[in-house]
């Protein structure tokens, strides 16, 4: 049996939600569901929740929208909190050699946070000229429009930070400096680098790798807003948010998708074809955001 934890929220709450689902021969089950109070509630932003998650043994790193709050995953208590007045609009979030990255969208940049010393750096994705044109925001404003939206890290095996970013629908291997693969069908969301390959997903449904595409629609019977990655050595879960009215215009034109209405799920796709693909709408689906999948074991 595998276990992942799933992390999102509601399009209506300020709270985030922790997620631990099993996955059998018969299927797919929630085990439990944790609500994850904003530890900041005077910035805490409607309808966030918590987007990027990245496992450290018995504990998970998770981003709100502009805090980091290290959670038990014994009692699914916050234990540690990062802050910095320049996080906004966190997504994505990766742990190696003892560093955390961070997707910091709103900011457009990348920051990388030492958890020894709790040193920052930051790698702007804004020259100095654009950003002293572009507005002061606080941490619960909104700060489109984004050049870039960079939306997850990863580090390879060659140690090169590789980046997504929804706006240009590329890849980019800061290391080298190029483009890895060409401009994806829509807007690139999960980037990992698992086994020497770098996996992605995009918002429209599609799953890929150095050798292999999956689409999400081959194994879902409705799609929506594609994110969340889990690979296995059986196969993939991926994750998909809610349409609804608020968002169903934008994601139509970015995805040329038919979605009207649907509600979140986790789908299970077998990387044997003889087995079976798997679907589960979580609870309040049509409310439900989901951001980012991790396997918690097998």
């Amino acid at each position: 049996m595998n276990r992942i934890l799933v992390s999102g929220g509601f399009f209506d709450q300020h709270y985030g939600i922790l997620s631990v689902i099993s996955h059998s021969s018969d299927g797919m089950k929630i085990e439990s569901e944790h609500i994850i109070e904003h530890p900041v509630k005077e910035i805490s932003v409607m309808g966030k929740g918590i987007t990027g998650i990245a496992l450290d043994g018995d504990f998970v790193w998770a981003c709100f929208s502009n805090v980091i709050v290290k959670v038990s995953l014994d009692d699914f208590s916050i234990v540690d909190m990062i802050e910095n007045e320049y996080f906004n609009d966190l997504h994505g979030i990766t742990i190696h050699n003892n560093h955390l990255y961070i997707a910091n969208t709103g900011n457009e940049s990348v920051d990388i946070i030492n958890l020894e010393t709790r040193d920052l750096e930051r790698i702007y994705l804004l020259g100095e000229a654009m950003r002293k044109r572009r507005p002061l925001y606080s941490q619960d404003q909104n700060t489109k429009p984004h050049l870039h939206h960079v939306s997850s890290v990863t580090i390879d095996e060659e140690e090169n930070m590789i980046i997504g970013l929804v706006r240009q629908q590329r890849i980019l291997n800061l290391g080298k400096w190029e483009w890895l693969g060409t401009k994806t069908n829509s807007p690139v969301h999960d980037v990992e680098s698992i086994d020497g390959k770098i996996w992605f997903t995009t918002v429209g449904g599609t799953i890929s790798n150095s050798d292999e595409s999956w689409d999400l629609s081959d194994y879902q019977s409705e799609l929506g807003w594609t994110r969340g990655l889990a690979v296995t050595d059986e196969g993939m879960y991926v994750g998909t948010t809610a349409i609804r009215e608020s968002n169903q215009d934008y994601y139509k034109v970015i995805t040329d998708s038919t979605t009207e209405r649907t509600g979140a799920k986790i789908c299970y796709i077998p990387f044997n074809k003889n087995s079976e693909a798997f679907e589960l709408e979580v609870p309040n689906a049509g409310k439900r955001k989901v951001f980012s999948i991790e396997q918690l074991s097998k």
